[in-house]
């Protein structure tokens, strides 16, 4: 699985130039040998159409309806084989289809009656009680839970209030993560808090187990202590602050953070808003606080969770602005590393600091399950929201007839 996390982090798309320069010119038909000539506008551009796509992957796009469904075969020119079975040519399966089910109900019960194969993270996240339901009234389907970051409130810290460490910590002691994890997530296996990096990922955090005896207090549920620290930063009577928030986010997870800073006095307003305008308002940096759903216990690349908190980075990745010379410098000690060692101590080194700086209000991670039938085979539980690798572990699925009928 580690492995996986890393080759992630250096993944990234490759486009021919002829297409680039298609979709920036609007025009219609390549030039031969090289960018096209200017030809009649295509609305969106070429770099829209999916009719127009071009790669290098597993499968190629055939048919595609909005909020529907999107076709794809196997693409005869593939290069790749599988590392299992190295005489084996990937893809194995022909035609890949991929459907939107937005009910949830409506995708359970086509995945019980055998009219989907999968579930997937792409399709949306499966709840853990849904999985556990599934596990029980149909135990031959097989579910794997996937690690999923859990939520985070991220204040700016370069001004007041959330510039006194003393209010990022009270923040951090009205959180029940033991409650979240039992009554909203409805497991105790994840009332255990996190840094920036997922303890699934091996070797590049400290479990909270290991966590410094101070260090576990600080994440605790104490509204005492947290009171006291309030009136020792001058706020005795709390304050009033906005925090926006997507509407493609957890909202009721926000409601309940917003009822425990109440505790203390914190009257925290969400200004809900879509996907594009927070994205927009996050960027300009016009906020107090940022929330997000899936920022704690990262499962991205090691490298990717670490910058949240370098100050070059605010605010694309660091949104709350954190300007610290000593977190920067680990951060250039990272960047300077050269064996799996140095890379381990210096990300546990950069994730504990940050827990102690306390720049994010955290809650507990979860997970997400991933069903598919007992007859598809080939998967070990990788992620496939991302569309370049995800299309890389459908190539390598496969699927039992014998079974099946």
């Amino acid at each position: 699985m580690l492995a996986y996390y890393q080759l992630l982090g250096s993944m990234m798309g490759f486009a021919p130039p002829e297409w680039v320069a298609l979709g920036e010119t609007g025009g219609s038909t390549p030039a031969p040998g090289g960018p096209p000539a200017g030809g009649p506008p295509i609305a969106g551009g070429a770099l829209t159409d999916w009719t127009t796509v071009v790669g290098t992957g597993p499968f190629m796009l055939t048919d595609f309806v909005i909020g529907s469904s999107m076709t794809l075969v196997k693409n005869p020119d593939y290069w790749q084989n599988d590392e299992r079975y190295p005489k084996n040519k990937l893809p194995y399966v022909d035609t890949l289809k991929q459907i939107a089910i937005p009910d949830s109900a409506s995708a359970l019960a086509a995945l019980r009656t055998g009219q989907v194969d999968m579930w997937t993270d792409m399709m949306g996240a499966m709840t853990m009680k849904q999985g556990e339901t599934l596990a029980k009234t149909n135990p031959e389907i097989q579910i794997i839970n996937l690690p999923r970051p859990g939520g985070s409130v991220m204040p700016r810290v370069d001004k007041a209030p959330f510039n006194d460490i003393k209010v990022r910590q009270a923040l951090q002691l009205t959180i029940d993560r033991a409650s979240i994890a039992k009554n909203y997530y409805s497991s105790s296996k994840y009332a255990k808090p996190v840094g920036l990096i997922s303890p699934e990922i091996k070797g590049f955090t400290t479990p909270y187990e290991q966590w410094p005896a101070d260090l576990q207090e600080q994440y605790s549920f104490n509204i005492i202590k947290a009171r006291d620290l309030m009136n020792d930063a001058g706020y005795p009577n709390g304050f009033k602050t906005t925090c926006i928030a997507s509407s493609d986010q957890d909202m009721q997870l926000l409601q309940l953070v917003k009822s425990e800073f109440m505790e203390i006095g914190v009257d925290m307003t969400i200004d809900q808003m879509d996907p594009g305008t927070y994205r927009s308002v996050q960027g300009a940096g016009n906020y107090d606080v940022s929330f997000s759903d899936g920022m704690a216990g990262l499962v991205w690349a090691v490298s990717n969770s670490l910058m949240i908190y370098v100050s070059t980075y605010a605010p694309s990745s660091n949104v709350g602005y954190v300007n610290d010379p000593v977190y920067d410098k680990m951060w250039a000690d990272w960047n300077a590393a050269a064996t799996d060692t140095e890379f381990k101590n210096i990300a546990n080194e950069m994730d504990m600091y940050g827990l102690r700086q306390h720049w994010s209000i955290t809650l507990v991670p979860s997970s997400t399950p991933v069903a598919c039938q007992a007859y598809v085979k080939g998967y070990s539980g990788e992620i496939m929201v991302d569309p370049i690798w995800g299309g890389a572990v459908r190539a390598r699925l496969w699927i039992d007839k014998s079974l099946k009928k």
